[in-house]
């Protein structure tokens, strides 16, 4: 459970990040 939200929050991280670098 504690690994799937980690990975949850991760993938959300880069998400946030790819859209932010987007012009």
């Amino acid at each position: 459970m504690f690994f799937t939200t980690m990975n949850l929050v991760k993938k959300i991280i880069i998400i946030k990040n790819t859209i932010k670098n987007k012009p």
